[in-house]
């Protein structure tokens, strides 16, 4: 079960802009909504992930076993600092304690919440994971890219925005990655050329010859395109040699996502599920196409 939370955007209109003392207002409101949340999870032995949208989601969170770890918390690093923006909180007595204290220290001192959350963290005897920052990537990573480069062939399972300051400037750069699926002049989502949709599983040799042939495929100069692979699996990890073909995979057409299930599909649930098509606009892809893999396209197809 879940929950969605609306602003009450008459109530909290203002620049927000960070430190200003709306924004400080903004985070005390967020904050109390998240300590509501985190003592009713708590009650039902549930799992929180907060997060923001300001990142991308390049992997399924319930499907990704390096989150969930034994401590109270797994948090961001974002290079500099502790980051608020994305936090896994266990449903026990010290998760709900730390985001009680960064709302103390947030009320009584006047740090925003970014402050609170690296002064008071471990203040309470909970115990956190800092996530791994190749896998869990900050703006940091975007703005210094040499020290991107230092995560090499690793696969972000979330990258996060921040240090990309304002609204243009992360607009570009999501065009750029050709993750931007916005129509800016008819206000919905942008129709799209096509998506490919690979399955596979444990067959990294017959993975590779199918991703060589899509990449070498022909398509028009302007085309988008998007390419998502879904991989089958026991337990959420991927088979090692199929993970490594795909922590090497570019791709510059469009978006590119890569799904590990976190249960055996069998290639008849990969057929059902790969494209979920009621999530999407209807018409927001011209044409999708399904491949297992062991097929290879033509240059032309």
């Amino acid at each position: 079960g879940g929950g969605i939370h609306v602003f009450d955007q008459d109530r909290y209109r203002g620049d927000f802009e960070f430190g200003t003392p709306s924004y400080i207002g903004l985070m005390m409101f967020r904050g109390r909504a998240l300590v509501r949340a985190l003592e009713r999870a708590r009650s039902l032995g549930k799992t929180v992930v907060w997060l923001e949208a300001d990142m991308e989601y390049r992997e399924s969170l319930l499907a990704a076993p390096d989150l969930y770890h034994g401590t109270d918390l797994s948090i961001l690093w974002d290079g500099v600092v502790f980051c608020g923006c994305f936090i896994r909180f266990a449903p026990t007595h010290g998760s709900v304690a730390f985001y009680k204290n960064v709302m103390a220290e947030t009320s009584e001192r006047g740090h925003n919440d970014q402050e609170a959350i690296n002064i008071v963290i471990g203040r309470a005897g909970e115990t956190y994971t800092k996530l791994d920052h190749c896998r869990y990537r900050s703006g940091w990573l975007i703005k210094h890219p040499h020290e991107g480069d230092k995560c090499g062939d690793v696969r972000p399972a979330v990258q996060h925005h921040n240090w990309i300051i304002g609204n243009a400037a992360k607009v570009n750069m999501a065009r750029r990655r050709g993750a931007w699926f916005h129509d800016d002049e008819a206000g919905r989502c942008r129709r799209r050329d096509m998506r490919i949709a690979v399955m596979t599983m444990d067959r990294p040799a017959s993975l590779s010859r199918l991703l060589r042939s899509i990449d070498a495929a022909q398509y028009p100069p302007d085309a988008t395109v998007d390419l998502q692979v879904t991989v089958d699996s026991d337990n959420g990890v991927g088979h090692a040699g199929t993970m490594a073909v795909l922590n090497g995979l570019r791709w510059s057409r469009g978006f590119l996502e890569v799904k590990v299930w976190p249960s055996r599909k069998g290639i008849y649930g990969q057929w059902l599920d790969a494209w979920p098509c009621e999530l999407y606009p209807e018409d927001l892809y011209t044409a999708v196409v399904l491949l297992e893999d062991d097929m290879e396209v033509s240059p032309v197809f």
